[in-house]
């Protein structure tokens, strides 16, 4: 995977927590004192100071979201019958020969798995706090919107998953070759 798509991956990641986490702030402390508290900082340093809360963000929410995605990943690497360990084989393989082609393949398949699994999880927070910390016409909408991305993100999230077994299904038999010496 090159490193700017991961990159793109936990600032996408990171961006989805850091809309939560405003509205957290709007709801303990407030939007008087939030709007203060950011208009008395220099614009160009809280956009970077932004982009780096949701980089660091993205990194967090990538490995506690990880569990989550394993226990709604299982059931379709059972159907597909590879155990995590053949899926891991597979990801080494792809590596250890040095398999460009094959490697693409799976980092494009993880990278979208990667976004949508944060995006699914990230909206459904948002819509539960827009309730909670706006105004309720504004509320409606944040929510209705957080909702339709969490649901459409949900969706594409299971299908991109059994479509992504499907195909290492027929990877698997790569398992029985000897890995080369290196």
């Amino acid at each position: 995977m090159n490193t700017t798509s991961f990159v793109i991956e936990l600032l996408l990641a990171g961006v989805g927590c850091l809309l939560w986490l405003v509205l957290v702030a709007l709801r303990f402390i407030g939007r008087e004192e939030l709007v203060g508290l950011l208009s008395s900082v220099d614009p160009a340093a809280t956009v970077a100071a932004s982009i780096a809360l949701a980089y660091l963000l993205g990194v967090i929410v990538d490995r506690v979201y990880l569990p989550v995605w394993n226990l709604f990943d299982s059931r379709h690497r059972d159907r597909a019958g590879l155990t995590l360990d053949s899926y891991y084989a597979i990801q080494l393989q792809s590596v250890l020969e040095n398999n460009e082609q094959l490697s693409d393949h799976l980092n494009y398949y993880t990278s979208r798995l990667r976004i949508l699994r944060a995006s699914a999880i990230n909206f459904t927070i948002v819509a539960i706090m827009a309730g909670l910390s706006l105004q309720p016409e504004l509320a409606r909408a944040v929510r209705w919107g957080s909702i339709f991305v969490a649901g459409g993100s949900a969706v594409a999230l299971w299908q991109l998953t059994a479509k992504y077994y499907a195909k290492l299904v027929i990877l698997k038999p790569m398992l029985e070759r000897p890995i080369p010496d290196t």
